[in-house]
C-alpha cells in the first residue's frame, strides 16, 4: 500500500498524544484502540478486515487510527501486502449531500476500497459479506454512549439473527470530548455539517442542529464547542428553539 499524506495531517503527529502534557485519558484510549486494531490484524489479516465508514466524526477517528496502525504494522511485518483498505458505506435513505461529498473525498484520500450499499443495514451487511467472503471482521465506530452500545466489548460477534462476522469496536470507550480533541489537535478535516451545529448525524429527516449550540434563529456554534457530551444526540430528538 502507498500511504499518502493525510488531509492536513502528517501521520507521525499521532504520536504527539504520548507526550506528558496531553490528556492522559485520551492517551490511554489511543493506545487501547491501536492495540485492539493490531489484535484484529494479527487474527484476521489485512484482507479479512473491512471498515464501516459513514463520514461521521467517530468513524473518521477510527479510520485515522486504523490508517496509522496499518502504517506501523506494515513496516514491522515483512511480506505483508496491502492494497486499498476494504470498506463499506451503508447509505442513509435520506443522506445529507455534505456527508456524501465527504465520504467520497475520504475514500479517495485514505485509499479506501469503498463499497456503497443502499439496502437496510442487515441486508446490506449480508450482501457485502456474500460478495466478499474473505471479510471476517468489520471495524465499527460505536461508542458506549450510543443507543444500545453500553454492553459492547472490543470484539463481539453479530447478533444471532444477523449475517455472521466479528464486530470490532476500537473506540468504544472514547467520550465525545476525546473525539473532538483528537480531530482538532491533529487538524483533521471533518464533515462541514459539524461546523453548522450538528453533533450527531443521521439522515435529513431525523437530524437537526443541536439546540444546545443555538445562538439565535439561524446561528449555531460548532459541534466541538458542546460542553456536555451527554447532550450529543439532542439534535436527533428535539426541535429547535423559537426566537
Amino acid at each position: 500500500m502507498i500511504f499518502p499524506r493525510l488531509l492536513g495531517l502528517n501521520i507521525y503527529q499521532v504520536t504527539c498524544f504520548r507526550q506528558p502534557q496531553k490528556n492522559l485519558d485520551l492517551q490511554k484510549n489511543i493506545q487501547i484502540s491501536m492495540s485492539v486494531l493490531r489484535q484484529a490484524l494479527d487474527k484476521y489479516g489485512f484482507g479479512g478486515i473491512s471498515i464501516s465508514f459513514n463520514g461521521g466524526k467517530d468513524a473518521l477517528v477510527m479510520l485515522i487510527l486504523y490508517f496509522y496502525t496499518l502504517r506501523q504494522y506494515s513496516s514491522e511485518k515483512e511480506g505483508i501486502k496491502m492494497k486499498r483498505i476494504p470498506a463499506i458505506y451503508i447509505q442513509n435513505p435520506y443522506p445529507f449531500s455534505e456527508i456524501e461529498y465527504f465520504v467520497k473525498k475520504c475514500s479517495e484520500n485514505y485509499v479506501l476500497d469503498l463499497v456503497y450499499k443502499k439496502s437496510p443495514m442487515k441486508t446490506a451487511l449480508k450482501e457485502y459479506l456474500d460478495e466478499y467472503p474473505e471479510i471476517k471482521a468489520v471495524l465499527v465506530g460505536s461508542r458506549r454512549s450510543d443507543p444500545g452500545c453500553s454492553m459492547l466489548k472490543h470484539f463481539d460477534p453479530t447478533d444471532f439473527d444477523w449475517p455472521y462476522c466479528i464486530r470490532v469496536h476500537p473506540i468504544i470507550d472514547w467520550c465525545y470530548s476525546n473525539i473532538w480533541e483528537f480531530l482538532k489537535d491533529l487538524n483533521i478535516e471533518y464533515c462541514s455539517l459539524y461546523d453548522q451545529g450538528y453533533t450527531s448525524i443521521g439522515g435529513t429527516q431525523d437530524t437537526f442542529r443541536n439546540p444546545e449550540l443555538q445562538l439565535d434563529h439561524d446561528r449555531f456554534r460548532p459541534a466541538y464547542e458542546l460542553i456536555d457530551g451527554h447532550k450529543e444526540r439532542l439534535g436527533r430528538k428535539y426541535p429547535l428553539k423559537n426566537y
